[in-house]
């Protein structure tokens, strides 16, 4: 029988090490592609490149046409990050960071529209510096915690060690640990993370608690409706502890999973803060750790270092609240931008008026 499969060959993409004032000349003549510059390059469409799955970022095409609308409408943008590279031997811009603008971009054109090009930024550096600078861009959507995820996975995978990306990030290293630790969770519960069924913090708990093969169990369990009755403000009742098996076996692990009350979800442009419970185990470790301190203090002397011993369940606890704090940060900084997306919507709207 014949394979019908097709088979998609890869691009053959090389980092030419080429600046964008040598780029300009080679593509000079090139089927009436030009590079142009004023005080900064202005790229035509058909010289800029997307590699596929080198985005860090999954694409929001509600985004993507709000993009569109900027470009149709002449408003300013931030440029495009790009690295001259050569595609299958043609001289091409990659697109490293922008790539929402990109689309946006290609569907202005392809809707008839006549736009001259995008400006571009060129982005020095070896593939490591350029993944660093695609995590770190505040250009960019801020990223979810599972495309965090992969962005250091790869990084590791590039021989980046965990403290050489908390230190050229400026993140703690338990915060790229918890990152990591996400990349053995499976896919179900990876998409539950992604579509905000379940907390980054408290699906950490889970993978610490029960090891990645059965934390997805237990999160499914952890999401089901309650059984328990509420009150109007979501109070319990009548709260009831029910056992759950979380694994297949003969002789099943029974977990007490305690029945929860709806939570009234926040609205998508409210910050967040800690919640009671979180800063309740804020204070909670932080005494600990002060009374370990304040042990060691009396009996250390002079010695300029101390070690710090806590339980692990205060360590767990500690962990938990690190991915929680940067969760909330991400929501924040995500609620900021939409807003000022909004904002320049509305402006465009009296403007139009």
């Amino acid at each position: 029988m014949m394979n019908t499969q097709q088979v998609v060959e890869k691009d053959v993409v090389v980092a030419t090490g080429m600046g964008m004032r040598k780029l300009a000349k080679a593509v000079k003549d090139t089927a009436g592609i030009k590079l142009g510059r004023t005080d900064i390059y202005v790229a035509p469409f058909e010289l800029l490149y997307v590699e596929s799955g080198f985005n860090i970022r999954d694409i929001d095409w509600e985004r993507v046409e709000f993009f569109k609308k900027m470009y149709i409408e002449g408003r300013a943008l931030p440029p495009i990050d790009v690295q001259p590279v050569e595609v299958n031997g043609v001289n091409k811009l990659k697109v490293l960071d922008g790539h929402h603008r990109y689309y946006g971009l290609e569907k202005a054109i392809q809707e008839g529209y006549e736009i001259r090009g995008s400006r571009v930024n060129e982005i020095a550096g070896n593939s490591g510096d350029v993944l660093f600078h695609m995590i770190g861009t505040t250009q960019g959507r801020p990223l979810s915690a599972i495309e965090r995820s992969r962005a250091y996975g790869r990084l590791i995978n590039q021989g980046y060690t965990q403290s050489e990306i908390a230190e050229r990030l400026n993140q703690s290293q338990a915060s790229v640990s918890n990152s990591l630790l996400l990349i053995k969770a499976d896919k179900q519960l990876q998409d539950m993370i992604q579509n905000g069924v379940i907390g980054v913090s408290r699906a950490l708990e889970l993978i610490r608690q029960y090891g990645t093969e059965r934390a997805t169990q237990a999160a499914i369990l952890d999401v089901q409706p309650s059984t328990e009755e509420t009150n109007n403000d979501g109070a319990v009742i009548e709260g009831e502890v029910i056992s759950k098996s979380i694994n297949g076996e003969e002789n099943p692990t029974v977990v007490p999973v305690k029945a929860q009350p709806k939570k009234r979800r926040s609205s998508g442009l409210k910050t967040r803060s800690l919640g009671k419970k979180s800063v309740l185990n804020m204070s909670e470790a932080v005494r600990t750790m002060s009374t370990s301190l304040e042990a060691q203090l009396e009996t250390s002397g002079d010695e300029e270092n101390l070690t710090v011993e806590i339980p692990r369940s205060t360590a767990l606890k500690l962990l938990s609240l690190v991915a929680e704090l940067e969760e909330i940060d991400v929501h924040n900084t995500d609620v900021e931008k939409k807003l000022t997306e909004l904002a320049m919507q509305a402006k465009e709207s009296v403007n139009a008026a």
